[in-house]
């Protein structure tokens, strides 16, 4: 038994990195078998407000505009860039399939989202491995941990925040490998200032790509490459406005920048990022905070200083913003890549790689196979508490209401879909989209509180008997939460009750 005792010490202790790259890749294939699982369920959200995203894929595909006037009925506002949600919908379009099939239109962004993910993990070995010179073992380690990372936070599983996502790591790739060249003003800065300006069409906050370029310039007095840059960004800026704008700038932006009157809340921040952020990334971000303040005050390596300064900013960006009602720990991706990436570049560089002997040698491949424990863990208790096949159940009876609500619509008819409980009515009101009225009613409300459009045509419409049919889940009270009406009862009569959903159409 000694001998055994003596002979495994040795073992683990020759092979730590290698037993370190088994342990992870065996929790990735666990995490990814869990992700593909994920990806064909019915189950409605499996990234955070899928909806949103998906139901433009759906006005897309069906030859609609993504952006409309918010004060006019069906009273539709899109608070997402363009990007992904344009480059999905038109595949959708292609394959020809039936824009108001809400799993097909689920499934193709969810299997998109995984394919930009898996490029960008590509990018990510590609940046550590040939630019920053980590060894192979290490490397994969790196993506793994990024991986499961990912899929913890889960936003990247059917959102815009996979392809900003893939610009993040091709954009850093682009930087890390042309600022160090004699001249700035090569073909890699070119891409990344393009790159850092698309980013803002595929998710609003991609703006902080533009924001770090600009501030590293500023901090290494690069003022003729400033001068070339600001007008490269401006005009590839106006470019990619006359492109997605659908010839309306002002509806454009009054959509993208919805999010404007949306209100702060501590508590927000608390609930979807703070209590996420922390389990997962507390050790990262004191790291990352560390080696960033070494590099820019020690450094003479371009590369290493604009990572620092890219960590801060990436950070305060996120934590700034995410305070606002609907952000999420997603916000801090760009944070988590980049100190990733600085951790296993500051571990394997010649300076810094610890003797054998040393105790910390052990610590770092410990301590990452304890986060892929935790992230693992948390999966799997995802999986093992989800009941697919009641979510495939509740979508047959959705497609049952629908069947019997929507031949009684005319192009000028409008439903309200409430919403109930384990996501009751979710997927109904997307079977129902071309009908829908005030599809995200949360965004709807905020602005309607805040006296911010003009939302009299409302009114109006109730005037008229506009809304035919109100569909609720079980005995909810007929109110419709985007404008705070309590709809009269009076001006309704239960039609027909459906697997628990009851329509009532206007008398």
């Amino acid at each position: 038994m000694p001998r055994f005792a003596i002979y495994l010490y040795n073992t683990i202790k020759s092979k730590t990195w290698l037993l370190t790259l088994l342990f992870c890749l065996a929790c990735a294939v666990i995490i990814l078998f869990i992700k593909l699982k994920l990806t064909v369920s019915y189950l409605p959200d499996i990234s955070g407000s899928e909806r949103s995203t998906t139901f433009g894929i759906q006005l897309v595909a069906d030859g609609r505009p993504l952006y409309y006037n918010p004060e006019v009925p069906p009273f539709w506002i899109t608070n997402y860039a363009p990007a992904y949600i344009r480059f999905v919908g038109t595949i959708y379009k292609a394959l020809g399939w039936d824009p108001a099939n809400v799993y097909k239109a689920q499934l193709l962004s969810r299997i998109v989202s995984s394919v930009l993910v898996m490029l960008s993990m590509c990018v990510v070995f590609w940046t550590a491995f040939k630019v920053l010179k980590v060894s192979l073992v290490q490397n994969l380690v790196l993506c793994c941990l990024f991986f499961g990372l990912l899929q913890h936070w889960h936003l990247t599983n059917s959102r815009v925040d996979s392809l900003l996502l893939l610009c993040t790591t091709v954009y850093l790739f682009c930087v890390l490998r042309g600022v160090n060249l004699p001249n700035l003003w090569n073909r890699y800065f070119i891409l990344a200032c393009g790159l850092a300006v698309f980013a803002f069409f595929v998710k609003q906050s991609g703006i902080i790509h533009i924001i770090v370029l600009l501030a590293y310039l500023v901090m290494t007095a690069q003022w003729r490459i400033i001068l070339r840059t600001v007008p490269l960004m401006a005009i590839l800026f106006f470019a990619l406005t006359l492109l997605f704008d659908e010839g309306s700038i002002r509806t454009f932006f009054e959509n993208l920048y919805s999010s404007v009157a949306l209100p702060l809340w501590p508590s927000w921040f608390y609930g979807y990022t703070f209590r996420h952020l922390i389990p997962a990334a507390t050790v990262l971000i004191a790291v990352t905070f560390l080696i960033s303040l070494k590099w820019l005050f020690t450094s003479t390596d371009g590369r290493k200083r604009f990572l620092g300064l890219a960590a801060f900013l990436f950070f305060g960006f996120a934590t700034a913003t995410a305070f606002k009602h609907g952000a999420a720990v997603g916000y801090f991706h760009e944070f988590a890549y980049t100190g990733l990436l600085m951790i296993f570049w500051y571990f394997w560089d010649d300076v810094s790689i610890p003797r054998p002997d040393q105790l910390r040698r052990y610590l770092f491949p410990a301590l990452v196979c304890l986060t892929m424990v935790y992230f693992v863990s948390t999966q799997l208790e995802k999986h093992l508490n989800t009941n697919y096949g009641q979510y495939v159940q509740s979508y047959q009876n959705q497609l049952q209401v629908k069947a019997f609500v929507e031949p009684q619509l005319t192009k000028q008819d409008y439903v309200v879909v409430l919403m109930g409980d384990d996501y009751r009515g979710w997927l109904l009101q997307q079977m129902l989209f071309r009908h829908q009225l005030a599809y995200t009613d949360d965004i709807i409300r905020f602005l309607y509180l805040a006296k911010k459009y003009d939302f009299s045509q409302f009114a109006t419409l109730v005037k008229r008997g506009g809304i035919k049919f109100i569909v609720t889940s079980d005995t909810q009270p007929l109110y419709i939460n985007a404008f705070n009406y309590t709809v009269n009862p009076g001006d309704y009569v239960l039609q027909k009750e459906i697997a628990g959903y009851h329509i009532y159409k206007h008398k």
